[in-house]
């Protein structure tokens, strides 16, 4: 972003309609510049479709789940149903920030 500042700085403060000679290679600069930054947005947006992707994953289902029309369960049995529901998401979400930092 420096650098993409620092060549349109002439544009804004040097340059004049009548500046034929100069017009083109700075055109030509800025173009290449702009191009290179063009470039890492491209790669950031992907990125972070990508982790967006990855955190979505995360929320589609619930951690506590109860059918409807379930009947009560003893506390016991949700204790040991929520830690292997817990535990699964836990795995789902290591290895999704594994993947995340790929990035």
């Amino acid at each position: 972003i420096q650098k993409m500042d620092a060549a349109l700085a002439p544009g804004l403060t040097e340059l004049k309609w009548r500046s034929e000679d100069r017009i083109p290679e700075f055109i030509e600069n800025t173009m290449k510049v702009v191009s290179d930054v063009k470039g890492v947005v491209d790669i950031m947006k992907g990125n972070l479709r990508l982790i967006s992707g990855i955190l979505a994953s995360w929320c589609k289902e619930a951690i506590i789940f109860r059918p409807k029309g379930a009947k009560p369960i003893g506390m016991e049995e949700f204790d040991l149903k929520h830690k292997e529901r817990v535990g699964m998401k836990v795995m789902l979400m290591g290895e999704g920030g594994k993947e995340i930092h790929k990035f």
